[in-house]
């Protein structure tokens, strides 16, 4: 005859043994979550290191012009100067 104890044991092993298996299923979804969490978070990173470096050689080009542009008229001004002086 089987003893209430061991019927009781086996109840209570049966039922822990669904809820850790449950516990587990929903640790794996929660972690494939993460998993697409981080890779979005990556691309959205991705693209922001694109648009930094774009708006960088913008930036860049800008000044270039400005330096350019800078160094045109300090010649014009130069010019200037000596064509009064020439005078």
């Amino acid at each position: 005859m089987v003893n209430i104890f061991q019927i009781l044991l086996s109840v209570v092993i049966i039922a822990l043994t669904s809820v850790l298996t449950l516990v587990g299923i929903q640790v794996f979804l929660i972690l494939k979550e993460v998993q697409r969490t981080f890779q979005k978070v990556n691309s959205t990173l991705d693209e922001a290191k694109k648009l930094v470096a774009d708006t960088s050689q913008s930036l860049e080009g800008a000044v270039g012009f400005l330096g350019g542009l800078k160094t045109v008229l300090r010649l014009l001004s130069l010019f200037k100067r000596k064509e009064t002086r020439d005078e």
